[in-house]
């Protein structure tokens, strides 16, 4: 499970509570830097400022209806590469996946890389990784391979109604 115990509490701008669990609000002046899932039976806390409640708001829209995600600024910090690969990602319309090797191919590097780069989202659910699967199954999510965090990527794509176009990598 991505979490961070090591930093307090202030960290988060508030938190939103999902049927998998519950999503910490990280902002920085009026941009989202990211979003962290964590431990279970984390209280929901409200946003503290504009930004992070139009991120709440984002996402609760999104867990009432995938297809009504709301922009948010994003500030994802990364590498031009990294970048390229979220673009990508945001690019793949809800209740569809790619393939990593899919999604290299679309924009001329490798499985390898293109995994990597999904792997430092900071942003996960706004930029949709869980939307890219291994060619033979329903691959990792945010650098796990099993486990909870594959629990929480298997709803993702339910939500989205994924599940229904093809529940074989379910």
């Amino acid at each position: 499970m991505q979490t961070n115990s090591k930093n307090s509490p202030s960290k988060y701008d508030g938190s939103l509570t999902f049927p998998f669990g519950v999503v910490g609000i990280i902002t920085h002046d009026s941009n989202l830097i990211g979003l962290e899932f964590l431990p279970q039976g984390t209280a929901e806390v409200l946003p503290k400022t504009a930004t992070g409640n139009q991120v709440w708001n984002a996402l609760f829209a999104y867990m009432e209806n995938p297809n009504k995600l709301n922009e948010v600024a994003l500030a994802s910090e990364g590498t031009d590469f990294q970048k390229k690969v979220w673009n990508a990602l945001r690019r793949i319309p809800v209740g569809e996946v790619m393939t990593y090797g899919e999604l290299a191919k679309s924009i001329d590097t490798s499985p390898r890389a293109a995994a990597n780069a999904c792997r430092r989202n900071r942003i996960p659910i706004l930029i949709p990784c869980h939307r890219i699967v291994a060619q033979k199954g329903l691959g990792g999510y945010c650098g796990e391979t099993s486990g909870y965090m594959l629990e929480v990527k298997k709803w993702l794509l339910q939500h989205e109604g994924y599940a229904e176009i093809q529940s074989s990598l379910l």
